[in-house]
């Protein structure tokens, strides 16, 4: 019984490190994850829009060789609210609490179309492109 418990444990265990994880760069899911949260977001009065998603060559990442990182780049409009959520979004990434994929930000460039930025209005809507990475564990064939 102890045994099969700590089984069923250590199935989970993997199935929540693959969701974080994932074998494989899985652009799919990971389209879908973008999607999934855009979609969320994006309300009347409170818009989010992605007007492009494009994914570099994965690499391991040097100080962890199992583990591989693959470049994402999204141009984005919203408003200053949904900016934040989505930087909160990208914080949250990696926990096997949610299952939500590991992700890390490495560059913001922000454009404030509407006569520059308004500190006071989080309804104030910009244009922001972010560069991430989106981790997975570095295949074990060479491709």
């Amino acid at each position: 019984l102890l045994a099969q418990a700590q089984a069923q444990l250590a199935g989970n265990l993997r199935k929540n490190i693959e969701s974080i994880l994932p074998p494989d760069e899985n652009y799919t899911d990971l389209t879908r994850l973008f999607d999934n949260f855009i979609e969320e977001a994006d309300k009347p009065g409170n818009p989010l829009f992605q007007s492009s998603l494009r994914f570099g060559k994965g690499s391991p990442v040097t100080a962890a060789p199992l583990i591989a990182a693959l470049p994402v780049s999204m141009n984005l409009e919203g408003t200053r609210e949904n900016f934040f959520a989505f930087l909160n979004f990208v914080n949250e990434s990696g926990s096997l609490d949610t299952g939500t994929r590991l992700l890390s930000l490495n560059s913001i460039q922000l454009n404030f179309p509407d006569g520059g930025e308004v500190l006071d209005n989080a309804k104030q809507v910009l244009n922001f492109t972010v560069e991430l990475s989106a981790y997975y564990q570095t295949p074990k064939v060479k491709r």
